[in-house]
């Protein structure tokens, strides 16, 4: 038995062409079954160990899961030579390789790199573009209310958005909010605003493109955590956030929704998130948008301060890097069949079935080594692209949080940004923010991060 939890529609294709393919190949007798919560995943590996059932042979899992599982995950090195596993995690990308091991064992095979990229209307940027200057003036006017020295010197809107810094995304954000479009003028700019882990993600990508990491997630009040806030502030009271984002509590749902009415113009999603929404790659796979050729992607924009230097650029410069979720192929203890499980993993996790994956929904490999395999396989033009692009950003890419309450600091971290952008912190409503005042807020907000991970 093989348990997986995916989007419904990459379920079954994985199933049928995938997992069913691999099986009948390794001549490993399969079913699969699919979940919806990872507190089921964790009830079925308990029944199936403590009743002695011993069906469940194979799992998908993320890097928290496969780290809270240990104890239950058999070490692939106990299965095969050891310089025979090294070898084969060697192919994979070095932060699939680090979350491959649990201690000093290798206790699953990456599958995986899942990290966010920025999606937006090509149409819409090129309005931006070409018209951002008419509102020089106002901009500069804005931003010196909360930097008190407006724009950066010599500042221009590059062309490319694969070059935007945050700057760039308020500018756009700025001339998208105050330009009638259908005859309304509105923010068209929004992320995830539900209280929920993937909301938290979209905090987490804020505060990693400043340069921050894991360890500035867990501690709650750096300089990069200070940045990441600074702007939500700035985009929510600027007005270049729709409040309906945190008000109505947007989820995924929502994002497509919206890029699909034409409400919003650019958001940030995964590879296979956009892949969906474009529809199309897998038969049977709709468009949730009317003109999906207007859609396109580039990486996260480098995060960098609002506060400038006395050169009058940012007096901090992140690297643009991003929370990655690493997925995994990891063989239970219970497993009624060690050598078949292990053949599982073997085909799972080879060039040829990422590739095949890669080309169906956009998941970005975890191999180094898939480019000749995916070259061979079928896909749309904008799957290579958008490929191409989560591909670079996989490789500018940080881990996520593993501590035991990692979903309690995702939950804070998604309830402290709703109580900023609904004004309901010391910091106020409306205006600039005070720096002094935002360290406060934050200094009591990670106190309650370090009560969680007590």
């Amino acid at each position: 038995m093989v348990l997986i939890s995916l989007l419904d529609l990459q379920q079954g294709w994985v199933d049928d062409n995938l997992i069913r393919p691999v099986a009948r190949a390794a001549g490993v007798p399969t079913q699969v079954v699919f979940y919806d919560d990872p507190s089921d995943l964790h009830s079925m590996l308990k029944l199936d160990r403590d009743a002695n059932i011993n069906r469940i042979g194979l799992i998908l899992v993320d890097e928290a899961e496969l780290h809270e599982l240990d104890g239950r995950i058999k070490p692939l090195t106990e299965l095969a030579p050891p310089d025979q596993v090294e070898a084969e995690l060697r192919q994979h990308l070095p932060i699939a390789r680090d979350g491959a091991r649990v201690g000093k064992d290798v206790a699953g095979m990456p599958r995986s790199v899942e990290a966010p990229v920025m999606v937006y209307r090509r149409s819409k940027v090129q309005d931006a573009v070409q018209g951002w200057e008419s509102m020089h003036d106002e901009l500069d006017a804005l931003f010196k209310q909360y930097n008190g020295r407006g724009l950066p010197a010599g500042y221009r809107l590059p062309e490319d958005p694969g070059q935007w810094n945050s700057y760039d995304l308020a500018v756009v954000g700025y001339y998208w909010a105050h330009t009638p479009y259908a005859g309304v003028q509105a923010p068209r700019i929004a992320h995830r605003g539900y209280d929920g882990a993937a909301s938290a993600r979209d905090l987490y990508q804020q505060i990693y493109s400043q340069g921050g990491s894991a360890d500035d997630v867990l501690a709650g009040d750096t300089q990069p955590v200070r940045d990441a806030f600074t702007w939500e502030a700035f985009f929510a009271r600027a007005g270049l956030y729709p409040e309906a984002m945190w008000r109505d509590g947007w989820g995924l749902g929502a994002l497509w929704n919206a890029v699909r009415d034409g409400t919003v113009f650019l958001t940030f999603m995964t590879p296979t998130e956009v892949a969906m929404l474009h529809g199309g790659a897998v038969k049977g796979s709709p468009a949730l948008t009317d003109d999906p050729a207007d859609l396109a992607v580039a990486r996260i924009p480098r995060g960098v301060s609002l506060e400038l230097g006395a050169d009058g650029q940012p007096a901090r410069v992140g690297d643009g890097a991003a929370p990655a979720l690493v997925t995994y192929w990891a063989i239970p203890k219970s497993t009624p069949d060690e050598a078949g499980s292990y053949r599982l993993v073997q085909g799972l996790t080879s060039a040829d079935a990422q590739a095949k994956e890669a080309a169906a929904f956009a998941t970005i490999p975890s191999r180094q080594d898939v480019d000749d395999a995916l070259a061979d396989v079928p896909a749309e033009p904008w799957v290579r692209d958008l490929l191409a692009v989560g591909s670079q950003q996989a490789r500018a890419v940080r881990p996520l949080p593993l501590a035991s309450n990692a979903p309690l600091v995702a939950d804070q971290y998604a309830h402290a940004w709703h109580a900023l952008v609904e004004g309901r912190t010391p910091l106020g409503a409306t205006g600039p923010v005070d720096s002094a005042a935002l360290r406060a807020w934050l200094a009591s907000h990670a106190q309650t991060l370090q009560a969680l991970l007590k």
